[in-house]
């Protein structure tokens, strides 16, 4: 049986994941960096998720509806991940959700892996790490892992 991961994912830093090559933001020379965002991108997709996104319903049936050619990057990422789980690839909750929501998630399933991809600052992040054992990743401390 395969061990299923909690993964919280705020909308801006699932658009900044998929962007954050095409846009020029890392420095060509920082390969590693470039790698560890890359890797993120294919964890965010993996079946082995519950993939949990602050964006709504209406804003992915917006999506839906437009052109392809005329979605932004992130647009397109945001069509993928409701495809994919509108095919049974990945399991998908479309809510808000608050820190308060991640360590209810942590202590309702003790044997999965929660993870939480945040734009907050390393501080938060790591005082999550530290008190409950939340694997808390944000811009500012992507080259920790």
């Amino acid at each position: 049986m395969r061990c299923r991961r909690n993964v919280f994912c705020e909308k801006e830093f699932l658009e900044l994941c998929f962007t954050i090559g095409e846009a020029g933001i890392i420095a060509s020379d920082d390969y590693v960096e470039y790698k560890l965002w890359r890797c993120l991108e294919k964890m965010i997709l993996s079946f082995d998720n519950n993939l949990h996104l602050n964006v709504s319903i209406n804003e992915i049936k917006d999506i839906a509806n437009r052109n392809p050619f005329e979605l932004t990057l992130f647009e397109k990422v945001l069509y993928v991940i409701f495809s994919k789980h509108q095919k049974g690839e990945l399991l998908l909750d479309l809510s808000d959700f608050t820190v308060d929501d991640v360590l209810s998630q942590k202590s309702e399933d003790e044997n999965a892996t929660t993870i939480y991809l945040s734009c907050q600052s390393r501080e938060k992040c790591q005082k999550l790490m530290d008190e409950f054992g939340i694997l808390a990743i944000c811009p500012e401390n992507i080259k920790d892992f």
